[in-house]
């Protein structure tokens, strides 16, 4: 387990959803869950701190003599950590995060059995793997969720 061979390593790594990938010289795919990871905790600190943020954007509104929108100032107010809608973003986080992790072991693992068994390994593109439909999908469709059912009309 010598060099970028190394499951342990690729696993660790991949906890900055990632690095593991690039690690394991996947370079699309580290920056593809780079930024899908950014994304998910961009939105997640979003929502967790949607009272602060309505209070700013209150203040602001009253600063400047700008009404915002009181529904949607009444639903982000009462979004905290313990709301569903973050506890079920937190667990897609989590399942990515361990997806992540979990690929970068299964990669560098791959890797170090072809270079045992050249003859016999067949690898395949990572741009055919379905998790990234899957999660696109399920992005797109929570999306639709928060617009359509979460917020007000």
């Amino acid at each position: 387990m010598e060099g970028r061979n190394n499951p342990r390593t690729a696993a660790t790594l991949s906890v900055i959803p990632g690095l593991g990938q690039v690690y394991n010289l996947q370079p699309r795919k580290g920056v593809l869950f780079f930024i899908v990871g950014t994304t998910n905790l961009f939105i997640f600190s979003i929502l967790c701190l949607g009272k602060q943020i309505t209070d700013l954007i209150s203040n602001f509104g009253k600063e400047y003599g700008v009404l915002p929108n009181q529904d949607l100032i009444h639903t982000f107010s009462e979004l905290s950590i313990h709301s569903p809608s973050v506890l079920m973003l937190l667990f897609l986080f989590l399942a990515f995060l361990t997806y992540t992790v979990r690929d970068a072991h299964d990669q560098a693992k791959g890797r170090m059995r072809s270079a045992i068994y050249k003859d016999t390994v067949i690898e395949i593109a990572e741009a055919n793997s379905a998790s990234y439909l899957f999660h696109i999908s399920l992005m797109v469709s929570f999306l639709i969720l928060a617009f359509f059912f979460i917020l007000p009309p």
